[in-house]
């Protein structure tokens, strides 16, 4: 019968041997405790010798020290320039949005041309990446661009013209009743909004 593991004794660990390093920086602690031990001016030059420590080293310590105070006198780990989270849209989806070849969309909402281009993001976010990653590119007003006629047009209002060239109030305009109502559609007569750059005109 094989003997159960009550029988084996586990091995025991010394009290002490697993205890854990604390790291420290003595050069970079004594070198700024003789540097305030100094009377002004303070010389880097004599403190660096003395702690064996390259000039290089100690101008790149006295800049931390100036800019986080005392935490500076230890270790400290590099810090992010970058303190959020990763974005949802890259900067070369951001340059599509005011390309006029990429983005057919841009006299629409945001919300469309986010549909258009298949983007998990929000109208927030694509907001405050135009402005970063742009020239405060917004949805500005369009530059007024003039109204072409086309031919068909064109040939009616000279066929109206050619008509009433010689019409009189006798002949004609007395049969005309003049109207002070006019019904215009508000939304066709709106200013047109684009997504576009700050100081560019389409």
């Amino acid at each position: 019968m094989a003997p159960t593991t009550r029988f084996c004794t586990a091995q025991k660990v010394l009290r002490g041997t697993l205890h854990r390093k604390k790291w420290t920086t003595p050069k970079k602690t004594r070198f700024f405790a003789i540097l305030d031990a100094q009377e002004a001016p303070q010389n880097l030059s004599a403190a660096a010798r003395l702690v064996e420590i390259p000039q290089q080293t100690v101008y790149r310590w006295q800049q931390q020290r100036y800019i986080l105070g005392s935490p500076a006198n230890h270790r400290t780990r590099q810090r992010s320039s970058k303190l959020e989270r990763p974005n949802s849209i890259s900067i070369e989806q951001v340059k599509e949005f005011v390309d006029p070849v990429k983005n057919p969309l841009r006299d629409q909402q945001y919300e469309a041309q986010i549909e258009y281009f298949q983007l998990e993001t929000t109208k927030r976010t694509l907001r405050n990446q135009l402005s970063k990653h742009t020239k405060n590119a917004q949805r500005f007003k369009a530059a007024y661009i003039q109204k072409q006629i086309s031919v068909k047009n064109r040939r009616l209002r000279q066929n109206h013209r050619k008509h009433y060239a010689r019409a009189t109030i006798d002949s004609e305009y007395q049969f005309w009743v003049a109207c002070d109502e006019a019904h215009i559609d508000p939304s066709s007569q709106q200013a047109r909004y684009i997504l576009r750059e700050e100081g560019t005109r389409y």
